[in-house]
């Protein structure tokens, strides 16, 4: 006799308003890594004040704003990494969905 397979039921958006779908991506160690990630609507980067860090500010399609504290030198990796992972030139045109500030 097989057992019976039980089918998880999908989480409740309201206890994860947020919440948008499951995706899988290569993890920095090469292996597949599941990730739950939701849209982003919006996003802004902005030079904090007497630092030279920055804030990017990201605001999702439900509506939830989150900013984060980048120091200058991780933010300067993090944009060769897009350029990188884009390809050559993706980001000098204008895309949709790509604010430049």
């Amino acid at each position: 006799m097989r057992p019976s397979l039980r089918i998880a039921e999908p989480p409740d958006k309201s206890s994860m308003p947020d919440l948008e779908h499951n995706t899988v991506v290569h993890s920095v160690s090469g292996e597949a890594a599941l990730r739950l990630v939701a849209e982003v609507e919006e996003w802004r980067i902005e030079q904090e004040v007497g630092s030279d860090s920055m804030v990017m500010s990201v605001i999702t399609s439900g509506g939830v704003t989150q900013s984060l504290r980048i120091s200058r030198m991780d933010a300067q990796d993090m944009g060769e990494v897009l350029r990188r992972k884009t390809g050559p030139g993706a980001l000098d045109r204008a895309a949709p969905g790509l604010h430049r500030v």
